[in-house]
């Protein structure tokens, strides 16, 4: 399948980090039509950190409720769009996580190390 869209989700504003690890810039140069949502509302509400300018050509969506998350997951169901979802899968995103699977959406599950603090029982 090809598509034509990334949407990258995560529950907080877009900040520099999230333009470097996912080399924004260089998909908006490439052709790719890429959104980034930010979640929060709905997942961990007011969290946010140091906010940095959205590059040229980046489409920045807060939602602010689940209807609005909705209607957008629909105007996105073409299959042509990929949602790369950068969060844990837990309580904060189940929702996001469910709406998703609900309609369909084609999901990245990406997360940044994540590895459980049992190493020190073996010390």
């Amino acid at each position: 399948m090809l598509y034509n869209k990334l949407v990258i989700m995560q529950w907080q504003n877009f900040d520099k980090r999230n333009s470097d690890l996912f080399a924004i810039p260089e998909l908006i140069k490439r052709g790719i039509e890429v959104e980034y949502w930010d979640v929060s509302a709905i997942s961990i509400p007011g969290y946010q950190v140091h906010p940095y300018p959205s590059p040229d050509g980046l489409v920045v969506r807060k939602v602010d409720n689940k209807i609005q998350f909705v209607e957008l997951l629909k105007s996105n169901n073409n299959g042509k769009t990929v949602y790369l979802v950068h969060m844990t899968y837990c309580n904060h995103s189940f929702l996001c996580y469910y709406l998703l699977s609900k309609y369909k959406c084609t999901i990245i599950y990406c997360v940044n190390g994540c590895i459980p603090d049992v190493a020190s029982e073996y010390h």
